[in-house]
């Protein structure tokens, strides 16, 4: 049986085959390598964001480009590029989010199902409550490393 993830992916499916069907294979090789670029940009972009990265000081035209310089300047171009083009960029990272939480859905679903009912003789503080719901809800989403420190939290505070 399909499930709704497993359709919203057909979809997805559908979409890229008919924006491939009147291309030539050479049209489809150039269409990859742009897919590619896309996604090392974007790979790239949400790196920047979540994590610390060092200051990318500007070019000096007459300096000489190293590869460690030429990773800058990619850096800056990509940062131009979100500056400039913020609706294309905007479109990049909402298709990769669509694309990662689709694939994710069947992760979420069995990690889910590997609970049963949370029940208590009585029921704990809304703090503790609070604890324990997020660190289920990291668990579900996968944010393994996330969960641990949540769920110890209400058992320190009984």
């Amino acid at each position: 049986m399909l499930t709704f993830s497993g359709g919203v992916q057909a979809y997805i499916d559908t979409l890229e085959w008919e924006e491939d069907r009147g291309l030539t294979p050479q049209e489809r090789q150039e269409a990859a390598k742009g897919q590619r670029l896309v996604e090392g940009i974007v790979s790239e972009l949400i790196n920047s964001r979540e994590t610390l990265t060092e200051v990318v000081e500007a070019i000096n035209p007459h300096e000489r480009l190293t590869n460690s310089r030429l990773k800058d300047l990619v850096k800056l171009a990509i940062e131009k590029l979100v500056e400039t083009e913020p609706d294309l960029v905007k479109d990049w990272l909402d298709e990769y989010y669509t694309r990662e939480l689709v694939d994710a859905v069947p992760g979420y679903v069995s990690r889910t199902l590997e609970f049963s009912r949370m029940e208590a003789r009585r029921v704990p503080s809304k703090v503790t409550n609070t604890y324990v719901r997020e660190a289920t809800r990291a668990y579900i989403m996968g944010c393994l490393r996330r969960a641990s420190p949540c769920a110890v939290r209400p058992w320190n505070r009984a």
